[in-house]
C-alpha cells in the first residue's frame, strides 16, 4: 500500500520570476516479511522543494530553473532510512 500527500503552491514574483514551493509525504507499508529481517517493512518519506524559475529567459519554450529539495526517509529497516540534501539545475516547460 502506499498513500501520498503533495500540497504544493506557485507564486508568481516581479521580474518575470517563478517560485515553486510543495511539501509531499509518503507513507508506504510493504505486505510480507523482508528475507534479512523477518519483518514486515514501512516508510514515512519527508520531501520538500523549492524551486525558483523565470519566464524572461525562455528559448524554444523552456525556462531555466534552479530548486533545493531535501529529503528525509525513515523506516522500520535501518537499511532503508537515509537523509538526502541536494540541488538541481534544470529547464522547464510549462504545457
Amino acid at each position: 500500500q502506499q498513500y501520498r500527500i503533495n500540497p504544493s503552491i506557485l507564486v508568481d514574483l516581479y521580474g518575470g520570476f517563478g517560485l515553486l514551493v510543495s511539501h509531499e509525504i509518503m507513507w508506504r507499508s510493504f505486505g510480507g516479511p523482508n528475507f534479512y529481517e523477518n519483518k514486515a517493512r514501512s516508510d514515512l518519506r519527508n520531501l520538500s522543494r523549492i524551486e525558483i524559475s523565470n519566464r524572461r529567459f525562455e528559448l524554444f519554450g523552456f525556462r531555466p530553473s534552479l530548486g533545493i529539495v531535501r529529503e528525509i526517509q525513515r523506516s522500520s529497516s535501518v537499511l532503508f532510512q537515509y537523509e538526502r540534501l541536494r540541488v538541481e539545475v534544470g529547464f522547464t516547460r510549462d504545457f
